[in-house]
């Protein structure tokens, strides 16, 4: 089998669901709103970001402000040590006024059973927040190791709501206020990987499956929607979706792992910004499944290319292509634009066949970029690419398409009107966000076992500034 067959398989539907990773982003997490904007630039006009350092004198992570410019602390902040705490955090939200942030951590990993194996993530063990402004944070003992794959914050700033898989089953709990643990929890017959409060606050919107009986090797749980009260955690509504995803043995499945032949299916999942709604792009058909959860409404469409009068003309008397037979599986990944118009999507496909001694071999076909109306389902336009992900600037202005054609990195730059080429950058991680002062970035990170490089990049060209290097693993916290 691929890399990538194996990377799709191993992290299954939570990690599929959560698409880019364990991060996440959020509202405040404080005694009360923050009316400000968070830190105050540097006196000498400089961005800075915040990121997580491993110190090895401490043996212990560090929460610290970087200048962008130069590397070096930002004038006026003090280091926040995560004590008792493993190299990686576990997840972090920042506020959306930029006041708070949240970090879990935890020393041992979280590992469950997965295609007859285990998968293992960051395992949290304890929620810091951390009041920009004051300076100030406070620690939550989560009370056992758990894996988090949703972490998300009330708009009133008092209360943190969690997904989370422990020992004692999945569940979600609310943390805040003077407790020194949940004021509320509650027990989910899934695990949710999307955990968001809805647009006026009074409810949860929690949006996973049940990984099944046998994790990886039987087929998991319907994906299913949920509203819960924001307060009690009561369930006021719940549905299943009819959408196919995740990954299962399909064939050999007690044979040696490679002559089994697994079925992996990954659906796209986006919130709408702004809204209730959340749109769900299949991985096994051209169709998208729209949720209003404020509604309580679910709908399916079929995903079709908006055509002039002259696609038209020429398609008469011709029959439209069936999708390609013999596919083990479609990965999709999506994000939305910031007014919600457009859903950016890209994926891959990938195919099995046995080669001569019996054994499974694979390889991945790219769907390349296509741009969808959420609201009428048609396909605008599509962009030859091999990008698996995509991702968009602060502002909406800019597309990254994320590849690995070789054994490298590589980010291509479009503008999101009329998807103009900009340029490219090899051998970076690139990442899109906001600096404390507000400011949209685009920043470069390069890792190795010693150092952590980080530059600053130019949006319209792709042009690195120069780099900078922190000691040792580095982890930037960008909302």
């Amino acid at each position: 089998m691929t890399g990538v067959w194996r990377f799709g398989l191993i992290l299954g539907l939570a990690t599929a669901l959560s698409g880019c990773g364990t991060f996440f982003s959020g509202t405040a997490f404080l005694a009360a709103p923050v009316p400000a904007t968070g830190p105050q630039a540097n006196p000498n006009g400089a961005a800075t970001v915040l990121m997580a350092v491993w110190d090895a004198s401490l043996g212990a992570l560090e929460v610290e402000a970087v200048d962008l410019a130069t590397g070096a602390p930002a004038p006026g902040w003090n280091r926040f040590v995560l004590q008792d705490s493993g190299r990686e955090i576990a997840g972090y939200a920042r506020s959306a006024s930029g006041g708070a942030l949240a970090v879990l951590s935890g020393t041992e990993p979280f590992c469950s059973p997965s295609a007859g194996g285990s998968a293992c993530w960051p395992g949290a063990e304890r929620l810091h927040v951390i009041d920009l402004a004051a300076r100030g944070d406070r620690t939550f003992d989560l009370g056992q190791t758990a894996y988090i794959p949703a972490l998300t914050f009330s708009p009133d700033g008092r209360t943190v709501a969690m997904a989370r898989d422990n020992r004692d089953g999945f569940g979600v709990s609310l943390w805040g206020g003077g407790a020194i643990g949940p004021s509320r929890g509650v027990s989910l017959k899934f695990l949710p990987s999307l955990l968001e409060y809805s647009s006026d606050g009074r409810e949860l919107i929690a949006l996973g499956a049940h990984p099944g009986e046998d994790p990886g090797m039987t087929e998991p749980g319907p994906l299913t929607v949920a509203a819960l009260d924001a307060e009690t955690l009561e369930i006021l509504w719940e549905e299943s979706l009819d959408v196919r995803h995740g990954g299962w043995c399909l064939e050999g499945c007690e044979d040696s792992h490679e002559r089994m032949l697994f079925a992996n299916w990954t659906p796209a999942i986006v919130r709408l910004p702004g809204t209730d709604r959340i749109v769900v792009l299949h991985a096994d058909s051209e169709k998208m499944t729209t949720i209003d959860a404020s509604l309580r409404r679910i709908q399916t469409i079929e995903i079709v290319t908006a055509w002039s009068w002259l696609d038209r003309w020429m398609a008469l008397g011709t029959m439209p292509a069936e999708a390609k037979g013999g596919s083990q599986g479609v990965y999709r990944q999506a994000v939305a634009s910031p007014d919600g118009s457009r859903v950016y999507a890209v994926g891959y496909e990938v195919q099995a066949w046995k080669n001569a001694e019996g054994i499974w071999e694979t390889s991945d076909t790219s769907l390349g970029l296509r741009v969808i109306d959420p609201g009428t389902g048609r396909r605008l336009t599509t962009l030859e690419t091999d990008a698996f992900r995509v991702g968009l600037s602060q502002d909406g202005a800019w597309m990254l398409l994320h590849s690995w054609p070789g054994s490298t990195p590589r980010t291509e730059a479009f503008a999101t009107a009329g998807l103009g080429a900009a340029g490219s950058l090899e051998d970076w991680e690139v990442r899109s966000g906001l600096s404390l002062e507000g400011a949209s970035l685009i920043l470069a990170t390069s890792a190795s076992t010693s150092v952590t490089r980080v530059a600053r990049v130019d949006p319209t060209t792709l042009d690195i500034g120069e780099p900078w290097s922190l000691p040792g693993h580095a982890t930037l916290l960008l909302p």
